[in-house]
């Protein structure tokens, strides 16, 4: 794989849904890694950068 394509893949963005607060946002590869490990409210609230 070329190192474009890796990067392109790196940085495209993921959507996520939030139930509280009813609503979705795109955060990129890596936050959605992190999005998942963590589970608290907080943490999820931050993957949707607010």
């Amino acid at each position: 794989m070329s190192k474009e394509k890796a990067v392109a893949v790196a940085v495209e963005p993921y959507i996520i849904c939030l139930r509280e607060p009813s609503r979705c946002c795109f955060i990129s590869k890596v936050n959605f890694a992190l999005y998942h490990r963590r589970s608290s409210r907080s943490a999820q609230s931050t993957a949707c950068g607010k």
